[in-house]
């Protein structure tokens, strides 16, 4: 996001919730990766949201009524529904950088219509797959693991690879 960012200003982070390791490990490498970049200030908004598209809605308008809104909005959570009203309700697509998890049939769509500016994947389907596969071979149920049960990968999504064709 700090090389995203446009113009110097507040970063917003909201997210799920405050004691999931997943989730402050997500804020403390964003917070530590724009402290990289003097002309951006860090604001921690609701870090507990519970995923609830209103708590998101709440953060994110509230961050924009400032007198400067943010240049920048990370959640590490769900609720985008109400990070995208808020956005909607007081920018321009594209005007307010937003980063999230996940490449969901919203997402695509918040992509494409350029209020979203990134979804991170991190392939939870496959870490699932992954898992089970290696708690059967620990079972003695499977007697090899199959090659499909490495790593998930981390996938990048932009407007630019989830258009009609693009990739999944």
């Amino acid at each position: 996001m700090g090389r995203m960012v446009g113009r110097a200003g507040r970063v917003l982070v909201i997210g799920s919730r405050s004691d999931y390791h997943g989730h402050q490990d997500r804020r403390a490498g964003f917070a530590a990766t724009i402290a990289r970049f003097p002309n951006h200030v860090l604001e921690i908004g609701d870090t507990d949201t519970h995923d609830d598209p209103e708590r998101c809605f709440r953060a994110v308008s509230s961050s924009l009524r400032r007198q400067e809104p943010p240049c920048g909005v990370y959640n590490t959570g769900a609720g985008s529904e109400g990070v995208l009203r808020a956005l909607q309700a007081g920018s321009k697509p594209g005007e307010i950088i937003w980063i999230t998890h996940e490449i969901s049939p919203d997402h695509r769509s918040y992509l494409q219509q350029g209020w979203l500016e990134l979804a991170i994947d991190q392939d939870p389907e496959r870490q699932a797959s992954a898992a089970l596969q290696h708690l059967l071979f620990r079972n003695e149920i499977i007697h090899q693991l199959p090659k499909s049960a490495g790593r998930g990968e981390l996938r990048l999504f932009f407007a630019t690879n989830v258009g009609p064709g693009m990739l999944a």
